[in-house]
């Protein structure tokens, strides 16, 4: 029986507005659920928006490669061929609106048409909760696309009400080292103090239906509630799927694999447990851009564009380098090729605010513990220098406090770090590390 009826947990979120947009798309019942007291009113102001209007790099293209005098309806949607779950809306409300197969689609009319055919309203596919205990249909799926640092509230608002759905598989998406992941027996198979929350939300959840998620490459930013945009291609997302309890491919498994591509995203399901914290260290070397992004209040491009901060970056994803290999993660034929590999994939996604900076600008807390302080923690146990990361959690740690204190400080603060850096690169091949910054110790 295939998984008609989702829940998607923090839906109201970027990655989360995402992953219900598509679905619905593709004709699934997805009911958006509040994760947190702040996620209550983002759905407020979803359902005065409506629904969900969705955003991609790749109509930009389309508009500008379409001719003055347009296209018919069938070439129309062929443009969207590399984008399944937006060729599926496109030919949908292209058949409700009575668009015949010859009918020209001009280019005045490419902007109306997009904004109107990529907003799924809220009505038969697209639901909103308070909460899980207030759906009426029994899901067949859950996905919980909230922060890391959202898992605390979730436990405390939901986690009594989901066990009552004991065969409904839930999945978790969150950055950073995460919950599900089993450090090499030889040092110990040791918990992560940083990752404490997550460990008790899965054990209070259930091992054998929780599933562990990964999305990369999406660059998901939710402009307001209900309007959301994916900043890189989507043709180039991927969706890794992988139990907490086994590694072994179930039947449910292969259900939820089956959803997500018949909403026209790539699927991968590991076969190893090494295999997912293979994905795992891959995208937590993209994840290792967002800190400095934060403390230097910068873009990818911008941040990868300065030699100072360039060697920030450089530096934190060689020592993560070096921890994936004591766990039998091999990211590459060597570090430098690796480097070289993943600032070649940054290339592409120069524009890209990562969602740490974005956080700070809000004055929200950052994910700062279970994407640096984790695998910090994991570099200790394992005999890993840890210098950069050690260095870069601490400047972030401060600029988190005054983000949450009073964000009038943050930008003079930004200022003083890079002035300190300067100055120590006169004098030290490290200056990061050499930069008498003043932020509280905690290592």
């Amino acid at each position: 029986m295939k998984i008609k009826n989702i829940a998607i947990v923090g839906g109201s979120g970027a990655v989360g507005m995402v992953q219900s947009w598509i679905l619905a798309a593709a004709g699934h019942t997805v009911t958006i659920v509040s994760s947190r007291t702040q996620g209550s009113q983002r759905l407020v102001q979803l359902q005065k928006h409506g629904g969900i209007t969705f955003h991609c790099p790749e109509f930009d293209d389309i508009a500008q490669s379409l001719p003055e005098t347009g296209l018919s309806r069938d070439s129309f949607v062929k443009k969207f061929v590399g984008i399944k779950p937006v060729q599926l809306r496109m030919e949908k409300y292209l058949d409700q609106e009575g668009f015949t197969s010859d009918e020209l689609i001009s280019k005045v009319q490419l902007e109306q048409l997009i904004r109107e055919a990529m907003k799924i309203p809220i009505g038969p596919h697209l639901n909103v909760a308070n909460h899980v205990k207030n759906i009426e249909i029994p899901q067949d799926y859950i996905a919980v696309t909230v922060k890391a640092t959202g898992l605390t509230k979730l436990l405390a608002q939901h986690i009594n009400t989901i066990p009552q759905l004991p065969n409904t598989p839930v999945a978790t998406f969150v950055n950073g080292l995460m919950p599900w992941f089993r450090p090499e027996p030889d040092f110990g198979g040791m918990r992560l103090p940083a990752l404490h929350n997550q460990y008790e939300y899965v054990e209070t959840l259930g091992l054998n239906r929780s599933m562990g998620g990964i999305i990369i490459k999406y660059g998901a930013v939710a402009d307001a509630p209900g309007l959301s945009r994916v900043k890189t291609p989507v043709q180039n997302a991927r969706t890794v799927i992988g139990p907490v309890a086994s590694v072994e491919i179930t039947p449910q498994l292969l259900k939820i694999k089956d959803l997500y591509e018949s909403a026209g995203l790539s699927v991968l399901l590991p076969v190893s447990d090494r295999g997912i914290a293979q994905i795992m260290f891959e995208k937590l070397a993209l994840n290792m851009l967002n800190s400095p992004a934060a403390i230097f209040g910068r873009n990818i491009g911008e941040l990868l564009d300065d030699s100072l901060t360039r060697e920030v970056v450089v530096n934190a994803v060689n020592e993560l380098y070096e921890i994936a290999k004591t766990q039998a993660v091999y990211l590459a034929n060597s570090r430098d090729s690796f480097i070289k590999d993943l600032l070649s994939k940054l290339e592409n996604v120069r524009p890209l605010i990562p969602s740490t900076l974005q956080d700070i600008e809000a004055g929200r807390p950052t994910e700062k513990d279970a994407i640096l302080r984790a695998v910090i923690d994991l570099g200790k146990k394992t005999g890993v220098h840890t210098s950069y990361l050690e260095r870069i959690y601490e400047l972030l740690a401060e600029i988190e406090h005054q983000a949450l204190v009073d964000r009038t400080q943050v930008q003079p603060f930004r200022d003083k770090v890079l002035a300190l850096l300067s100055q120590a690169a006169k004098s030290s091949k490290h200056p990061f590390l050499a930069a008498n910054f003043t932020v509280r110790s905690i290592f």
